[in-house]
């Protein structure tokens, strides 16, 4: 049901489905973490009329939660960036609440726990210095093959820890032959900031493909990423 309700509206077509559809789907929405993209989606494309209040209201409450919680974690995510820049390591964000501003146009429109980083091998060492010393804790050690060091710290408020993920790799060595330098030659600098850079689109679609992959494609969410990146970059 859900599929057919996301073609709906990403084709502008009336939603009309029966109350306790709309609760199943709600119920689908909640359960797979999509709240907010699908709030967005709806409020872009003038359907939040169509959709009953109390789901509407719902849908709302979340999003404004994750609104919050992304606006935590981009000023920690600046601040990450900022340390780096002032050591001169280059770094390249991976998703989070700059994928969730550059393609879905706010940074409430999709949720985020962490702070992915790609990093070049020859900086890992000195970055992970930088964020134990920003307050995080060494989550676990590298794994053999494994392609990112992952670093923890509580907020004030939150029950769960935001996550710092430093990255040298997006797909196991032992698994893959993917190049990562071509990542990093096809990314642009930021325009006040040569030391942090974006992946090209390109580059962005594949990594964001693999991401869901990585997750078994076992949530409409995942979907939704690629669909809306297809939107922006105007990809048949």
């Amino acid at each position: 049901m859900i599929h057919t309700f996301i073609q709906q509206i990403y084709m502008n077509q009336p939603l009309a489905y029966q109350k306790h559809d709309y609760q199943k789907l709600l119920n689908e929405i909640e359960k797979d973490a999509m709240s907010s993209q699908v709030y967005c989606l709806l409020k872009k494309y003038g359907k939040l009329e169509e959709i009953p209040l109390d789901m509407r209201n719902r849908l709302e409450q979340i999003y404004k939660k994750i609104v919050f919680q992304n606006l935590i974690i981009k000023k920690e995510k600046d601040d990450v960036l900022k340390a780096l820049t002032e050591f001169g390591i280059a770094a390249i964000v991976l998703k989070g609440t700059s994928f969730a501003e550059r393609y879905y146009g706010h940074i409430g429109a999709r949720p985020t726990s962490d702070i992915d980083v790609l990093l070049k091998p020859d900086d890992l060492a000195k970055a992970k210095e930088i964020v134990i010393s920003m307050g995080f804790n060494v989550e676990n050690e590298p794994i053999e093959g494994h392609f990112h060091v992952t670093f923890s710290k509580y907020m004030p408020g939150s029950i769960a820890p935001l996550m710092v993920e430093l990255h040298w790799n997006i797909l196991r060595s032992n698994t893959s032959v993917l190049n990562i330098e071509e990542f990093w030659a096809a990314s642009t600098p930021e325009k006040n900031n040569p030391y942090i850079r974006n992946l090209d689109p390109q580059h962005e679609f594949y990594m964001i493909c693999l991401h869901g992959w990585r997750h078994n494609l076992d949530a409409a969410k995942y979907f939704l990423d690629i669909i809306q990146m297809c939107e922006i970059m105007r990809v048949d």
